[in-house]
């Protein structure tokens, strides 16, 4: 006698998978990354990481995301740089971005909003405002 371990996906969980928003974390910093993608996970969303810019633009060309957080200093492609590019490349379809880095200055955030950030935050920042920030970008029930 046989048994089919084989299990077919529980309709709802596939559903609730289907409709999970996908972030991209991007930040030079693994440890960084890992607890971003930890945080956002534990609520739900399906996410992926980058360890910088060049990286990001490839997962982008590959795949939508409906938001992208972002860190600035990084090698190669700068957090600024990918906002540029993708303001350039199509100003109204790019998902929201939030735009993070631990050298902020007043010019540096003005060219963060004008190239197509959607939020600014200078580190060390409150993981608790960025999920909150998060939440507001990508609409969902507020966090708990």
């Amino acid at each position: 006698m046989s048994r089919n371990h084989s299990r077919q996906p529980n309709s709802a969980a596939h559903e609730d998978m289907e409709k999970a928003k996908r972030i991209l974390i991007i930040d030079d910093d693994t440890l960084t990354r890992g607890l971003l993608r930890m945080l956002f996970e534990a609520d739900g969303f399906q996410c992926e990481e980058a360890e910088d810019g060049t990286a990001a633009l490839d997962r982008l060309d590959r795949g939508t995301f409906d938001l992208v957080i972002t860190d600035h200093q990084m090698p190669g492609v700068t957090g600024l740089e990918l906002l540029q590019r993708l303001t350039l490349k199509s100003p109204t379809a790019s998902p929201p971005i939030i735009f993070l880095t631990g050298n902020l200055s007043c010019t540096l955030k003005e060219d963060a909003y004008r190239s197509g950030a959607s939020a600014v935050l200078a580190k060390p920042y409150n993981l608790h405002e960025l999920r909150t920030i998060s939440y507001s970008l990508l609409d969902p029930r507020p966090p708990r």
